[in-house]
């Protein structure tokens, strides 16, 4: 008879499963002893070390938590494990290598030092040499955010500034740093130490580089031009009518605000200024205005608005011109502000770019029809763009418009243009060394993930990882907002390492070349890469349990392809098999699509296969699957039914962790242990155990049944 276990409650099943063990009586807290974690956090080095010896924790917090053991100058971990609990004096690691059985040593934090003590072997891993006192470092923790600051500080200058003032960022310090600047809270202008603000804001800059914290600079003000009262300047926009005027005085005030921002004096029947001057100030009484025939030399007049009236006063002669007649009383007509707004009348003539198509870097010309004098105004989408010229440049890509003004009249717009990145392959795009292809790339505009730039390298190295610094990966991984496509076949590279490309969310695609035989855990993080193919070469890739998985938070990949003449791997439908189907290797994160049923012919689901699928509601095994390897399943956040059948004998070490959609699970005959299978299953209600399982073991607790 099947020794049913079956209970209800959050409490209960916390009891028998182990999602959490606070309360389960481990001499140092079972993971409790988090609050001491962060006294651990940063790089430290071991004093006098014979081998660069370094002990990581970069404090990402909760269950993938790892503390890695380094050493020689390459960055690699030699071994690293889940970080369960530190108290100040006993760490408790998961073995990432050993589905998680823990193991012990001392750490003790004093006067700025790491002192380490009880390390042994380890899977054959002889950690010995890491014990000893270690200082923190200037370094980075591997795979997140800093543990030191950036050594200069961030500056930006002028230190105020009006509209179309070019602001300069300056940073003191020594490391290669990236920029961002923002108004306000949002980002605007592109990698650069330099930004042209097209309207007012309080403007910052950031800079990071990898490994350090990100640093911020004092907020700067951008103005519209205006010394003072610019808040009141919008009451009077409009085209005002004088009262009883003698000769059709108006006051004309379009709004256009930045450093043009004109205010007129017209009289007559013909629309045209008498006299115009930039309109610096309005405080609501006090019009202070640049004079536009000397120079900008101020002048002032009172203008107060009440009732729906606008009465000036205090006007006189200014440059021989005798503007006492605008003194008055005047009432806002349904007419037009000079210069721009809806104009009197349509202008007689069209307004076309050309050429119709264009790639970035290829001057744009508008062309005017008609006879009047207008203005010009460039728009990249919706954002004003240029100057007040017919011809402009475009430095990113995007969809092109010109509008024409003239004074009195309705402007006109013309047709978009579509701007490209202008990379379609071809002699232009490629490149013999990446040193090159980092510089073309660097003055290349930022694009987006369907504009991507191609590109095809013929190189013999890679340059190591993404934190090499100039290494492909590292050029990448510094250009995260330029969507790059790679085309690597005529490369005689042989083997893609470990975290080559790792963290570079800007590549699209990659063309693997043949003779390519090893890919190690490289394309970890590379959140748009959509597709990828498998020459015949390729007999080893490195799908590795948790940490060295080759295609790890690939949230895009919907596809793992392979050439049928590979030897070692197959693919059906942009799955990863061996090359006879018996193991399934990798599921694509991105795969579309919410069930899934594994062919006949699978046996074996190997570590991670399905880890954070997170489309996945539903997975169906045949019953020639035996074994379930470590973390299969884990993070897959939808998965609501999972059919095991009988012909499963073995389930690995955090098969189902995290799989908070999942209610219930009868386990089938043969198995004979449960080790970490089911944690942070939150909504598992019911449980099913046969007869056969003698034990249930998490990273915390043993319960024998």
């Amino acid at each position: 008879m099947k020794n049913l276990i079956k209970v209800f409650g959050f409490i209960a099943i916390l009891a028998i499963i182990g999602f959490s063990f606070t309360s389960c009586g481990d001499d140092d807290g079972g993971g409790s002893g988090g609050d001491k974690k962060a006294d651990l956090k940063g790089e430290w080095i071991k004093d006098g070390g014979t081998n660069n010896e370094k002990i990581d924790y970069e404090g990402r917090g909760g269950y993938n938590d790892p503390l890695y053991f380094r050493t020689g100058s390459s960055g690699y971990a030699n071994y690293y494990g889940q970080l369960v609990s530190y108290d100040g004096t006993t760490v408790k690691v998961g073995d990432s290598h050993s589905a998680y059985k823990p193991i012990k040593f001392t750490a003790k934090i004093a006067n700025g030092k790491l002192t380490v003590s009880g390390l042994g072997t380890v899977d054959n891993i002889d950690l010995s040499a890491f014990n000893g006192m270690y200082t923190k470092s200037g370094g980075s923790n591997p795979g997140g955010g800093g543990d030191s600051d950036l050594s200069g500080n961030i500056t930006i200058s002028p230190s105020t500034a009006t509209v179309g003032t070019e602001l300069t960022a300056t940073y003191s310090g020594t490391e290669n740093v990236s920029y961002q600047w923002k108004n306000n809270s949002t980002n605007v202008g592109t990698n650069s130490n330099k930004f042209t603000p097209t309207e007012a804001g309080s403007y910052t800059v950031t800079v990071s580089a990898t490994g350090y914290n990100s640093k911020t600079s004092a907020a700067i003000t951008v103005t519209s031009g205006g010394s003072g009262g610019g808040n009141k300047k919008a009451e009077l926009k409009g085209e005002w009518v004088k009262d009883g005027g003698t000769n059709n005085e108006k006051i004309d005030y379009e709004g256009r605000g930045g450093s043009n921002d004109p205010l007129y004096f017209r009289t007559g029947s013909s629309g045209y200024a008498n006299y115009y001057g930039q309109l610096v100030s309005y405080d609501g009484t006090t019009v202070l205005v640049g004079d536009s025939h000397s120079a900008y030399t101020p002048i002032t007049f009172t203008a107060t608005i009440a009732d729906g009236k606008l009465t000036v006063s205090g006007l006189g002669t200014v440059d021989s011109i005798n503007l006492t007649a605008f003194n008055g009383t005047y009432t806002k007509s349904g007419g037009s502000n000079p210069g721009g707004g809806d104009g009197d009348s349509n202008l007689s003539g069209n307004i076309t770019i050309s050429p119709s198509t264009a790639t970035v870097g290829t001057e744009l010309t508008a062309a005017y029809s008609g006879s009047e004098t207008v203005n010009y105004q460039w728009k990249n989408n919706s954002t004003n763009v240029g100057t007040n010229s017919d011809k402009f440049t475009p430095t990113e890509v995007g969809s092109y418009t010109v509008t024409v003004s003239a004074t009195s009249y309705k402007s006109k717009t013309s047709a978009p243009v579509t701007v490209t990145s202008g990379s379609s392959g071809g002699p232009t795009n490629e490149f013999t060394s990446i040193t090159a292809f980092k510089t073309w790339l660097n003055s290349l505009p930022k694009n987006t993930a369907a504009t991507a730039y191609s590109v095809k390298l013929n190189v013999s190295d890679l340059g190591g990882s993404y934190f090499t610094t100039g290494s492909l990966g590292n050029t990448l991984y510094t250009n995260k907002t330029k969507y790059v496509s790679i085309n690597l076949s005529g490369s005689t590279i042989t083997i893609i390492p470990q975290g080559a490309f790792s963290g570079c969310t800007s590549l699209t695609s990659i063309t693997i070349p043949d003779g390519v035989t090893s890919i190690g855990g490289a394309f970890d993080g590379c959140t748009s890469l959509i597709s990828i193919t498998i020459p015949s070469s390729v007999i080893y890739i490195n799908i590795y349990f948790f940490h060295d998985n080759a295609f790890k938070n690939c949230t895009s990949l919907t596809a793992i392809n392979v050439d049928v003449g590979n030897t070692a791997f197959s693919s059906q439908d942009g799955v990863l098999y061996n090359k006879s189907k018996t193991a399934l290797i990798q599921y694509p994160e991105g795969k579309t699509g919410n069930t899934f049923t594994i062919p006949d012919s699978v046996t074996d689901i190997r570590g991670s296969a399905f880890e954070k699928c997170t489309n996945l509601t539903s997975v169906t095994l045949p019953d020639s699957v035996t074994i379930i390897r470590d973390n299969a399943f884990s993070g897959c956040t939808s998965l609501t039914s999972v059919t095991l059948p009988d012909s499963v004998t073995d389930i690995g070490g955090g098969a189902f962790n995290g799989c908070t959609s999942l209610t219930s699970v009868t386990l089938p005959n043969g198995v004979t242990r449960i080790e970490g299978v089911f944690e942070r299953c939150t909504s598992l209600i019911s449980i099913t155990i046969p007869d056969s399982v003698t034990s249930v073991h998490t990273p915390l607790l043993s319960i024998a049944l």
